[in-house]
């Protein structure tokens, strides 16, 4: 078949997306693949194509030569699908965990290397999803090969016709980048199983990530991930591609939902396709089994063939001809910096939703902790109720009730009808995504409208928006608790997606108050931000506190418990319900000596001190807080759940 096939060349092609497109209006989409994030020169940074990720799969079993060994055969044996099998090699002996690490090793190979990118991953572990985030709003930082750099600015500049829509086999960045520098807007949809993306609509540049994302998801590289049943992605391209010119560049066909939804389309004699492939050699030789499928294609002249095509000059000379046809018509989105939308009406049925106090409920331990007894803290309660700030930081080292004094403002809010909406999210687990937290509260707000795991997908700055859309006028409260790992410690500032809802927040006319708790220091000497850090308690605090508990003290030992645990909320706490305890006939100053003349830091002898009083429930919820290291450090929750 192949010798009755025609190619066209490079010249061909430029006439034919530049001249004949502004003779004949069409909107173009483009398929991209792998060589556009590649590499250029040998050695150079970019992703590296399946030869360079077979080498990083290899290397996880550099120190077994009988493994090895395997994997060598596995991949030499394979024919044109070495990639695949290198990864289902991969997935049998380390687990799909390791293979999305190999892969954001590749993409974090695309980073510049005097921007680096050392700080983000451990020994042993790779990059977390809040540093991968990091690296990515780091525009600059990356390297973007001519043909990115050139696609971006082509959809950038001329929306209309090239910058609807890309769709992209890649789990990289570099095209949000490249749109990013170009002055550009993007939304994104990433689809690792099946699912659709005619749902999401927006004015900027959607991309469509067919294999998923390089964190966030999981990603598809073995036969059985590639080939599997995907109806409602093949339905959406199939829709997508009926009367479009669709220009695959810098791909080389995999067999998946994409090539499936092509061969649809080119079959049907109701739709009425313009399909360009191209080809990076001169005389490209096709596959029997991908001539099999395209060849109802051209039969009936739909698709045409392209050789000679080197994506890294055809988008250069491309963006070149169009700003000799018509000026940049770049889209302004009117000071809002994210393309996706939030209708009116909506809006108006979440608000509508409010006129009752709500409690917006997450997930199991998405609550306040039960507080019994909160003493000492009064100024730091009416700083939060007096103060107009949007945005408030309690920190502090852990136990001195940073959570407690947020759950009895969160209470007392709603006793006193401050707020309409209520949102208690819990954010100590440091692989869920700040956007998760935001997504779920969307979903829940819309009752279901807006669906959690779709909007998830979409970049921080979308999401973000969206819920300061929904909530409009809606006097909402939301508690973010033990946020330490979205804290840049150097800066004393929140960092990440927190940073873009905080910013976003103190932007807009919003009624809401955002409440975050954490341990680090945190200062932001803006408007709208109050900085509250608490100290352990007064002297008279504690006197409250031993005499709420009912521990039998005299004032001199609780002078002597004071000084010697400076004041420390927990370790008071703690002390006090042992000595007041029904059965217990230990005193405070008892306790006291044995912790002065213990060794090591005080919160150990003081532990020490009490720990043959503890109850076994106690004693293992305090064993479950120790690092391997023996040494505890508790945070509010652990001082709840023992209290």
């Amino acid at each position: 078949m192949n010798k009755s096939i025609h190619f066209y060349d490079e010249d061909a092609l430029l006439e034919r997306l530049s001249r004949g497109l502004k003779r004949h209006c069409q909107e173009v989409v483009f398929l991209v693949g792998a060589p556009l994030s590649a590499p250029v020169t040998t050695g150079g940074p970019g992703v590296p194509d399946v030869k360079g990720v077979i080498d990083l799969i290899r290397r996880e079993f550099e120190d077994d030569s009988q493994q090895l060994q395997m994997l060598n055969l596995t991949v030499d044996s394979a024919g044109i699908m070495q990639y695949q099998a290198a990864f289902e090699f991969l997935q049998g002996r380390r687990g799909p965990q390791v293979a999305n690490a190999i892969i954001r090793e590749a993409v974090l190979m695309a980073r510049l290397p005097e921007f680096g990118f050392a700080e983000t991953k451990s020994e042993g572990q790779s990059a977390s999803d809040e540093a991968c985030r990091l690296l990515e709003s780091d525009a600059i930082g990356w390297f973007v090969s001519p043909a990115t750099e050139y696609l971006g600015k082509l959809a950038a500049a001329y929306p209309a016709r090239f910058g609807k829509r890309i769709l992209t086999t890649n789990i990289d960045p570099l095209l949000e980048v490249a749109l990013l520098r170009a002055g550009g807007h993007y939304f994104r949809t990433t689809l690792y199983s099946d699912g659709g993306f005619a749902q999401t609509e927006g004015t900027g540049c959607h991309v469509i990530h067919l294999h998923g994302y390089w964190y966030g998801s999981d990603t598809l590289h073995t036969n059985r991930q590639l080939t599997q049943s995907r109806p409602r992605l093949r339905d959406s391209l199939t829709r997508l591609l009926r009367h479009k010119l669709v220009v695959l560049c810098a791909y080389g066909g995999w067999d998946d939902a994409f090539t499936a939804a092509l061969i649809d389309v080119v079959r049907d004699d109701t739709s009425f396709p313009e399909i360009i492939w191209t080809f990076r050699a001169s005389e490209p030789v096709l596959g029997e089994h991908l001539a099999r499928l395209i060849e109802p294609g051209i039969d009936r002249g739909r698709v045409n063939l392209y050789s000679g095509i080197d994506c890294h000059t055809l988008f250069p000379k491309l963006y070149q001809a169009w700003l000799g046809l018509e000026p940049e018509s770049p889209i302004t989105l009117n000071g809002s910096s994210n393309p996706v939308h939030v209708s009116a009406a909506l809006a108006a049925e979440v608000e509508a939703s409010t006129t009752k106090q709500t409690v917006v409920e997450g997930d199991v331990e998405d609550g306040p902790p039960i507080v019994d007894i909160c003493v000492g803290r009064e100024i730091e309660l009416r700083s939060l109720k007096e103060s107009r700030a949007k945005v408030v930081f309690l920190t502090g080292v852990g136990g001195q009730g940073k959570s407690t004094v947020a759950a009895r403002y969160f209470t007392e809010c709603q006793h006193d009808r401050t707020f309409s909406v209520y949102v208690w999210r819990d954010c100590k687990e440091e692989g869920e995504r700040f956007e998760n937290q935001l997504a779920s509260v969307a979903e829940k707000l819309t009752n279901g409208k807006i669906s959690g795991e779709d909007l998830a997908k979409q970049s921080v700055s979308s999401i973000v928006e969206i819920v300061i859309k929904l909530i409009g006028s809606v006097r909402v409260l939301f508690v973010f608790d033990n946020v330490d790992h979205y804290v840049d410690l150097e800066n004393e500032r929140m960092s990440g997606s927190a940073t873009v809802f905080i910013e976003y927040l103190l932007r807009s006319n919003s009624p809401s108050r955002a409440v975050f708790t954490c341990r680090p220091s945190v200062e932001y000497n803006v408007p709208g931000v109050l900085n509250c850090r608490l100290v352990g308690l007064s002297f008279d605090a504690a006197v409250e506190l031993f005499s709420r508990r009912g521990a039998a003290s005299v004032a001199n030992e609780i002078a002597d418990g004071h000084r010697l645990t400076e004041g420390h909320a927990f370790w008071l706490d703690l002390l006090a319900i042992q000595v007041a305890k029904p059965a217990s006939s230990v005193r405070l100053s008892t306790l006291l000596k044995q912790i002065g003349s213990g060794q090591g830091l005080l919160p150990d002898n003081t532990l020490n001190s009490i720990w043959d009083t503890l109850r076994e429930r106690e004693q293992s919820v305090l064993r479950s807080m120790a690092p391997e290291s023996g040494a505890f450090d508790l945070s509010e929750t652990a001082a709840n759940a023992l209290l």
